[in-house]
């Protein structure tokens, strides 16, 4: 089947009207001939309508022709085989999570597969086949490692040739990484509950001449993870001293320790000095913006950074050595750089002023890794490691990248970066719902194509190549029709 991946550039083969117009502009020019005498000649009849037909007609052809093949150019031709439901029995593929409300909600169309042979899978590492209504299946297969639902989906396309109907939840933190362009595959969401979780996730003290407590309240929704400061006072906090310590509670949480202690942060730059300034910038404004104890380090050699900090931005292109650790490791990501015009979107954000961020330079990221930072694009900007705390920074601090350095809300995501996001929790925590719209299959995506389908045929060259034969067609043509005239 042949398709476009811009179909709206086919708008510029509308410029077929030009050579159509010159023809026509040109099919009245009559030829002059030379005769000795005009008197044997007689006045003839006027005509009064007048055909007007291009006296070229394969000359016209193929200078339309030409116009057609380079707005197909411009469109990105490419072929695939149709798809009209791929042979073999279909799979049903069962996302863990809620598996049994989803089978609950969604018994009828699965037994109803399963009874005229549909096979049916958990959708994990290796697709593990179950029965029908396994409400055992969380626990039977908890030690299958769990990956986001569209890098499970693109494993699945790989691997099988038939349609796959998956049914999983609709948590938007299970559908990392990009849509899948494939007509195999039949999603169906099952609703989650629309609640609000709220816990203290954080406390310190307050400001220096106060003896409040300053708390980190953590709200878990639909709309997305949002975190507030505010000082202790409500009736629904308690203090109390366990073993010279101080703690708070909230309503039925477990207790949280207030935190006295201030954060270290070591920053090792190697040649990236530009961007060690911009950085330290940034941490300077945090510093004087918060009631936390921020102790900032600058080390210039690897051998001084000393036990184990906070936070550690390793800012060099140095591989790290083996004595270095940090609970919380940023680090700038090495490949290919790619272009865009896009701007900085972070998850959960509503604040316009973010969106006014730039990002010109970003380096592509695996499907393993989490997104923290996106661009308007899906792209993901800051990544970290699953089950790790390891950042990884698919840009750069520097404006020929990106607009983050000048941009004075870098220091709140940077805040928000060191001391919420530790609380947001890598998995269970984001409450995000996806429209149902964002699961359906993506078309005309030139890079994912070959994902889904593995057969797929860029057809670039042969149409660029067909475009230079009618070229050279058209040109002689062109040629001959001028030697008869001048004959």
């Amino acid at each position: 089947m042949l398709y476009f991946l811009h179909p709206i550039a086919f708008y510029t083969a509308a410029a077929i009207g030009l050579p159509i117009a010159i023809h026509l502009w040109n099919a009245g020019s009559g030829k002059t001939l030379q005769v000795g005498s005009i008197r044997l000649f007689i006045e003839g009849p006027r005509k009064r309508w007048r055909r007007f037909l291009p006296s070229e007609w394969w000359l016209l052809l193929l200078r339309c022709f030409l116009l057609i093949i380079l707005a197909a150019l411009m469109a990105g031709p490419a072929w695939r085989e149709k798809n009209n439901g791929a042979p073999g029995k279909p799979w049903i593929l069962m996302g863990r999570e809620s598996f049994g409300a989803t089978y609950r909600q969604y018994a009828t169309i699965i037994d109803s597969m399963v009874k005229t042979g549909a096979e049916l899978h958990l959708l994990a590492k290796g697709f593990p086949a179950i029965s029908p209504g396994d409400s055992t299946a969380l626990e039977l297969h908890t030690d299958i490692d769990t990956l986001p639902y569209r890098a499970l989906a693109a494993q699945w396309l790989r691997r099988e040739k038939v349609d796959a109907y998956i049914f999983t939840t609709d948590r938007l933190r299970h559908f990392a990484g990009p849509a899948l362009p494939s007509g195999r595959l039949h999603w169906f969401l099952s609703g989650s509950p629309d609640s609000v979780n709220i816990s203290i996730v954080g406390a310190h003290p307050g400001p220096p001449n106060g003896s409040t407590i300053e708390v980190l309240q953590r709200e878990n929704g639909s709309h997305g993870t949002r975190f507030i400061r505010q000082a202790m006072g409500d009736s629904h906090y308690e203090q109390k001293d366990s073993a010279g310590s101080w703690w708070l509670r909230y309503q039925k949480q477990s207790p949280v320790k207030i935190d006295t202690a201030a954060c270290g942060i070591v920053i090792y730059a190697g040649d990236h000095v530009k961007e060690l300034k911009y950085l330290s910038a940034a941490l300077e404004a945090i510093k004087s913006g918060i009631f936390l104890r921020v102790r900032v380090t600058i080390v210039k050699r690897p051998a001084e950074i000393e036990g184990q900090p906070q936070w550690l931005f390793w800012l060099s292109d140095e591989a790290i050595p083996e004595h270095v650790h940090a609970a919380n490791l940023f680090v700038f990501a090495h490949d290919k750089t790619l272009s865009e015009n896009s701007w900085l979107e972070k998850t959960g954000e509503r604040n316009a002023a973010i969106e006014s961020i730039p990002i010109q330079l970003y380096m592509p990221a695996p499907q393993a890794v989490l997104p923290v930072w996106q661009d308007g694009f899906g792209h993901i900007i800051l990544g970290v490691e699953r089950n790790k705390r390891v950042f990884h920074l698919y840009t750069r601090l520097d404006p020929d990248w990106n607009g983050l350095s000048w941009n004075g809300y870098f220091p709140v995501l940077l805040s928000r970066l060191l001391f919420e996001y530790p609380f947001t929790g890598i998995a269970g925590n984001d409450l995000r719902r996806i429209d149902p719209l964002q699961v359906m299959p993506a078309t005309g995506m030139q890079d994912e194509k070959a994902i889904a389908t593995g057969n797929s045929t860029d057809l670039f060259f042969i149409t660029w190549l067909l475009f230079v034969v009618v070229l050279i067609a058209e040109r002689i043509c062109s040629l001959q029709s001028k030697r008869q005239h001048a004959g």
